[in-house]
């Protein structure tokens, strides 16, 4: 989907992604993957925090 988006043959994806971010391939790709991944799971942390609180009562 790169090579779509980017406008650039499947060969140069890695090189126009590194040269448009300044930064390795792999960073560009895997940094933003990593922060969504840890917001994920922040978030259904605080989602399910509630709901366990409230689960003894509901089981007594």
């Amino acid at each position: 989907a790169l090579e779509i988006w980017l406008g650039v043959p499947q060969e140069k994806v890695v090189e126009t992604v590194e040269a448009w971010t300044g930064v390795p391939f792999w960073v560009a790709i895997g940094l933003p993957n990593a922060i969504q991944s840890a917001i994920d799971v922040f978030v259904g942390l605080a989602a399910t925090l509630p709901v366990l609180r409230r689960l003894p009562h509901l089981l007594d």
